[in-house]
């Protein structure tokens, strides 16, 4: 009611994708996966300003009963020889498995962009995949265990992205604001519910906002 010309519209799309469209201006806000250190485009850091929402961690999926599911000290020397399901090349997620793969030969035997669609196929024991802890359907058991990746750069966050040098309209800060609350608020109703736990909640659709007759918001999920 505080903006009732506003008009909300539903998009999708990988993170490298959405940091892009706000550098160039065609988005005015996204919604991105953040890894620390990783940037997914050049001078990303320079030209946005990131607002983290909500944190969480990246992990591998392994078959249950696989010899890395116990292990400890987990190296990425463990990986070599294994069979990995790797994301499409636009996501976060591939320049995750660079930087993991770095020295290391990577068996790549199925991509995918689905993270659900790759769970399933560790639980048919065809390889190994990653995933983000922020997704609900990342969880132990049902034929899956997860291996918490012991690097800084795995701490993941969703986080709303803008353009450094644009003045934001109130369209813009009132819809930022309400982020920040929903996400505060649903963060929160987890971490009653899950304490400790190794799991996430699953992210809300995304959506584009367009505030007639210039003002455009269009956030987006990678």
């Amino acid at each position: 009611t505080e903006f009732p010309n506003v008009r909300f519209e539903v998009d999708e799309g990988p993170s490298k994708m959405v940091v892009s469209g706000v550098i160039s201006g065609q988005l005015d806000v996204g919604l991105v996966t953040r890894l620390p250190g990783i940037e997914l485009a050049p001078a990303e850091d320079t030209l946005i300003h990131h607002i983290d929402l909500s944190s969480g961690r990246l992990v591998l999926c392994v078959p249950e009963g696989h010899r890395l599911a116990d292990k400890d000290d987990f190296v990425p020397s463990d990986l070599e020889g294994e069979a990995l399901i790797f994301p499409a090349d636009s996501s976060i997620f591939c320049k995750a498995w660079e930087r993991l793969l770095e020295g290391v030969e990577a068996k790549i035997v199925y991509t995918t962009p689905n993270s659900e669609a790759s769970q399933a196929m560790v639980r048919a024991g065809v390889g190994i995949c990653m995933a983000n802890t922020l997704l609900d359907s990342t969880v132990s058991g049902n034929g899956v265990s997860l291996v918490p990746l012991p690097f800084e750069w795995a701490h993941a966050s969703t986080a709303a992205i803008v353009r450094k040098d644009e003045a934001r309209s109130s369209a813009v800060q009132a819809f930022l604001r309400l982020l920040r609350e929903s996400a505060k608020a649903i963060f929160a109703h987890v971490g009653r519910r899950n304490p400790g736990s190794i799991t996430g909640r699953r992210r809300a659709p995304v959506q584009r906002i367009t505030a007639p007759p210039t003002h455009a918001l269009e956030p987006t999920w990678f």
